[in-house]
C-alpha cells in the first residue's frame, strides 16, 4: 500500500533552516515584518519526521503525507484562529508580531473550513516555519510541496553555536528530560542519541565538548552537501552579515519570499540593535574556550567544520 495525499493547500510554505541558536528567531520576525505573511512557529513534529527518515524508520510516501496533513492543518488552524501563542514574552508570541489584532479578530470570527480554504487558496499567505537541519532532505520537501516550497537556512560561525549548546547542558538531558525531544536509541545498555549512532561507540568515552563537535560536525558537513546540489533553489543568509549589512541581507529574503517589508521593518531591527558590529574577541574567548573542554580529535573536528562555514560562505558571496 502507498499512501497518497493530493488534495492539499495551494499557499507557499518557507522552512526557515538551521541550528540551535543560529539566528532563525531573527530571520522570522523579519519575514513577519512583510505583507501576507502569517506568524511563524516553531515545529518540532517536522524535525522529528525529518530524523526517521534519515534514519530510514519511516518509509517516504508516509512522510510526505505526513508533512502535508501536518502543515495543511497549521495553516488552517491559523486562518480559523486557533492555538496561538499569548504568553507576552514569547519570541513566538502574538504580541511579537506587527499585526496581532487580526488574529484575535479570527479567534472571534466563525468561519467555515471550506470559506477558509477559498481564502487561503485565493490570497496565498506566507506560512512558515522553524525547523533544525532539515536541508539534510531537502528533496522530499521539495517533492511534498512543489513549487510552494521556500528554504532559508541560517549559517552560523561554529565557534558561537557550540559553545552556546555546550553552556545550555544540552546533551546532558537527552534521554533524561522529558522536554528534550531529541531521538534516542539503545545501545550497550544504555541510551544515546540517533546523531550519534556512526560513532555510537566513540560516545559512551567522549566528554560533552566533543559529543557536541561531533553531532554538529556531521550536521554541518550534510547540510553543506545538500545545499551545493539546490543552491539555485535555497537562500543561505549568515548570521554575521544578517547583523552587520542587516538591510542588503533584508534586501535579499524580501526578493526572495516576494513579499512587500512594512514600514516598521526598520523599527523593529533598530529595536533588535540591527545592524551592530560582531564581538571578535568574544568569538576568541568561544574558540578558546572549546580548546579547552575539548580533547584533540574533537578539537580538530570543530577546525574542519570551521574550513566547511568558511567554504560555504565563500559560496554565497559568489552568487
Amino acid at each position: 500500500m502507498e499512501l497518497v495525499r493530493n488534495n492539499t493547500y495551494s499557499n507557499d510554505i518557507l522552512f526557515i533552516d538551521g541550528f540551535p541558536n543560529a539566528g532563525k528567531s531573527l530571520v522570522a520576525r523579519i519575514i513577519e515584518y512583510h505583507k501576507n505573511t502569517e506568524k511563524c512557529m516553531e515545529d518540532e513534529i517536522t524535525c522529528i519526521i525529518n530524523e526517521l527518515y534519515t534514519h530510514n524508520k519511516i518509509p517516504k510516501d508516509s512522510a510526505i503525507t505526513i508533512l502535508k496533513i501536518r502543515h495543511d492543518r497549521k495553516i488552517l488552524e491559523y486562518i480559523m484562529g486557533r492555538k496561538f501563542n499569548m504568553k507576552p514574552y514569547d519570541v513566538s508570541s502574538l504580541f511579537h508580531n506587527p499585526n496581532p489584532l487580526r488574529y484575535f479578530m479570527r479567534m472571534v470570527l466563525h468561519k467555515t473550513n471550506q470559506q477558509c480554504e477559498e481564502w487561503i487558496n485565493k490570497n496565498n499567505p506566507l506560512y512558515h516555519t522553524m525547523s533544525q537541519n532539515v536541508i539534510q532532505n531537502y528533496e522530499i520537501y521539495k517533492e511534498t510541496f512543489g513549487d510552494r516550497t521556500l528554504f532559508i537556512y541560517i549559517l552560523r560561525n561554529p565557534a558561537d553555536l557550540i559553545t552556546r549548546m555546550y553552556e545550555r547542558e544540552f546533551e546532558k538531558g537527552i534521554g533524561k528530560e522529558i522536554s528534550n525531544i531529541r531521538l534516542t536509541m539503545s545501545y550497550s545498555g544504555t541510551v544515546i542519541p540517533t546523531h550519534a549512532h556512526k560513532w555510537r561507540e566513540k560516545y559512551l568515552q567522549m566528554n560533552d565538548m566533543d559529543k557536541i563537535i561531533y553531532w554538529y560536525h556531521d550536521m554541518m558537513k550534510e547540510c553543506f552537501q545538500s545545499y551545493e546540489k539546490y543552491d539555485d533553489e535555497i537562500l543561505t543568509i549568515d548570521f554575521d552579515d544578517l547583523v552587520t549589512d542587516t538591510y542588503n541581507e533584508c534586501y535579499k529574503i524580501t526578493k526572495y519570499i516576494q513579499r512587500e517589508p512594512l514600514r516598521r521593518l526598520k523599527w523593529m531591527l533598530h529595536k533588535e540593535k540591527c545592524p551592530r558590529k560582531i564581538n571578535v574577541l568574544d568569538r576568541c574567548d568561544n574558540i578558546d574556550f572549546i580548546l579547552k573542554k575539548s580533547s584533540e580529535d574533537g578539537y580538530s573536528k570543530f577546525l574542519e567544520m570551521m574550513e566547511i562555514y568558511e567554504r560555504w560562505k565563500e559560496k554565497i558571496h559568489s552568487i
